[in-house]
């Protein structure tokens, strides 16, 4: 993933990304990512400035041929659906309810992050 102090991350987010960030949930936990990108930026945005979630860029084609970043979600506009992180906007309070089979929580031993 993109260093925070890393020029590609302001290239990809911009300068001021965390001036317009917004909030989804991922298995009911809030994050905060920025509004003016597609769900697949924003997913990659959690893993660049979290250490919850790993997600392996190289395996998207970024166009929605692959479907590898097919997810599960509920919206105000769609209910439950499915769909492909790279073809949809982020909205505030979109909610994650299955992930794309290439992001993946990371394991930290000793610590319970179900509660």
């Amino acid at each position: 993933m993109l260093p925070r102090n890393d020029n590609s991350f302001n290239l990809i987010f911009g300068e001021n990304a965390e001036n317009s960030l917004v909030p989804i949930l991922i298995h009911d936990k809030q994050y905060m990512i920025p509004r003016h990108v597609n769900l697949l930026r924003g997913f990659h945005y959690i893993t660049a400035t979290t250490d919850d979630y790993d997600l392996k860029l190289q395996k998207h084609c970024w166009a929605g041929s692959c479907e590898n970043c097919k997810c599960s979600f509920v919206d105000s506009q769609l209910g439950e659906a499915d769909g492909l992180a790279c073809q949809m906007d982020v909205e505030p309070n979109l909610k994650i309810t299955l992930l794309p089979k290439t992001m993946k929580r990371k394991l930290t031993f000793g610590v319970d992050y179900s509660i």
